[in-house]
Formats: structure tokens, C-alpha cells, sequence
């Protein structure tokens, strides 16, 4: 949509400074019915390289012991999805089931390469003042102050009936 959009007033790129990123548990974004998926460098996998809940599970045991009150086990087992009671599969998703988004987001949200994404996505909004001047223009919204940089808006949409992006909208608005 936004690049038919664009394309309408003749722009053909998308503005750098307007970010999409992608997030799930699949391992790649699949298509979405009448939208083209986003290019993979915009879309990052929250699997945290598991191919499945056993083996999830078998990593947070190892990295947060029950008997260890300061390690973070005590405070995921309450609400964390038992692997044996669901597909684990964890490259088809996490199967509309919540507790699974939520559980694989918060273990892999901290994640290096997210952390990177997002901060470039900071940078080129930060940085993308004269080019979304000249594109406003353009589409008939002339800028008072072209010089002025506004503050990034950021923008979170996710399923709130499904698995993954309903498991962990909250923490990625946190």
C-alpha cells in the first residue's frame, strides 16, 4: 500500500527514514495475501536459533536454574508453554498460542542483531529530515520549517488474536 502510494505521485522509493520491521517466530516472512512480504533484512526471526520447544526448554534450564531464586526460571515457569503439550515445531510459528510468542520473545528481544536493527532504524529516521521534507512536498504537504528535524514516530501494529505478536506486543512497545 505505501508503495502504491508513492509510486502514484511518482516516488519510487520508500523514504529511509520510514522503517518497517518485521517480527515472529517463523523463519521467514511469509507472504501476506495481497501485501508482498517485507525484503528479510526488515524481518527478524524471535526462534532464537530453536527448532523446536524441547530444545527451548532445555536452554532456559540450563541458563536460569529453578533452584537458582535470581536466575528468571521461577518467574517463566509460571506462564511459560509446557513443550510437551503443544506442537513444537517452531519454524511454522508459534501456532497461535501466546504463551509461546511471549516465551520466545522475551528470551530473544535482548538479542544483538534486534538491537542492531532497531537502532539503525532510529538512525535513519533520525537522519531522514530533508529527504522526508522533499517527499512531503510532493505529495502536496509542504514542510513551515524544512530545516526542522521532527522526533521519530514509532508505530506498533501486531495481532492481538494471534501467537507471536500477541505474546509480545507489550514488550516490544517497552
Amino acid at each position: 500500500e505505501v508503495r502504491a502510494r508513492l509510486r502514484a505521485r511518482k516516488i519510487e522509493q520508500i523514504p529511509s527514514a520510514w522503517q518497517f520491521i518485521g517480527l515472529d517466530t517463523v523463519r521467514v516472512m511469509t507472504d501476506l495475501a495481497h501485501a508482498s512480504p517485507l525484503p528479510s533484512s526488515d524481518f527478524l526471526s524471535l526462534t532464537g536459533g530453536f527448532s523446536n520447544l524441547d530444545q527451548f526448554e532445555l536452554s532456559l534450564l540450563a541458563r536460569h536454574r529453578p533452584e537458582n531464586t535470581r536466575g528468571g526460571y521461577k518467574e517463566l515457569a509460571g506462564w511459560r508453554p509446557d513443550p510437551r503439550e503443544l506442537p513444537g515445531d517452531l519454524t511454522q510459528g508459534a501456532g497461535k498460542h501466546r504463551a509461546v510468542g511471549r516465551v520466545l520473545g522475551t528470551f530473544t528481544l535482548n538479542a544483538s542483531a534486534l538491537k542492531e536493527r532497531l537502532a539503525q532504524a532510529i538512525n535513519s529516521c533520525n537522519s531522514g529530515g530533508p529527504e522526508l521534507n522533499a517527499i512531503a512536498t510532493r505529495l502536496g504537504y509542504p514542510t513551515p520549517d524544512a530545516a526542522a528535524v521532527q522526533a521519530p514516530i514509532v508505530v506498533v501494529i501486531g495481532s492481538s488474536a494471534g501467537g507471536t505478536g500477541a505474546g509480545i506486543m507489550l514488550d516490544v512497545v517497552d
